[in-house]
């Protein structure tokens, strides 16, 4: 996917609030005083609402542009920004309480990935993921490329699911929990 100032400045449209929101779908106390991920953060549309709230986050992307953007956007002295493929974020292991997947693991369906995520979250650690439908949409990534919730499960095996609910029109949220 070329990366162009566009593109990034419609991930940071404040429209994009009125069907995802960031403080509706992650509520205050499931991050405050906590250690996050934000793995794949893009331009830093959630890095922004949960450094306002973590202890310590890990703004994590392999794209230059995106970063250099998501530091604009949520630069703080309780964010490190880390470029970096997802698969490989040098993070101590255990080391994380929260891992935030926002509209990204549809694109890389790695089992490297998910190794990752057990590998750097602590035991008991909150794994969120929000992803678009499995529908046919005018916005977002091409049918071909979404998962289900179902799809999500068979790939964090070992994970349990505490929850799934509709985060909007297009897209769904899936809360899970490492398995100790």
């Amino acid at each position: 996917m070329e990366i162009t100032p566009g593109f990034i400045k419609s991930l940071l449209n404040p429209l994009r609030e009125r069907t995802e929101n960031p403080a509706v779908l992650i509520p205050s106390n499931m991050i405050s005083n906590k250690v996050v991920a934000d793995l794949g953060c893009g331009a830093g549309y959630y890095s922004r609402y949960l450094s306002m709230y973590a202890a310590k986050l890990y703004a994590i992307d392999d794209s230059e542009e995106m970063l250099a953007k998501a530091i604009e956007v949520a630069g703080g002295s309780n964010v490190e920004f880390i470029k970096s493929d997802i698969a490989n974020t040098r993070l101590k292991s255990g080391s994380i309480d929260v891992v935030l997947l926002a509209n990204v693991f549809h694109d890389v369906k790695s089992a490297d990935v998910v190794n990752e995520i057990r590998r750097i979250l602590k035991d008991s650690g909150t794994l969120i993921i929000i992803d678009w439908k499995k529908e046919q949409t005018d916005i977002g990534p091409p049918y071909e490329l979404r998962m289900d919730a179902d799809d999500y499960k068979r790939y964090f095996n070992g994970f349990y699911t505490v929850k799934v609910t509709e985060a909007s029109e297009y897209q769904y949220e899936i809360l899970m929990k490492k398995s100790a």
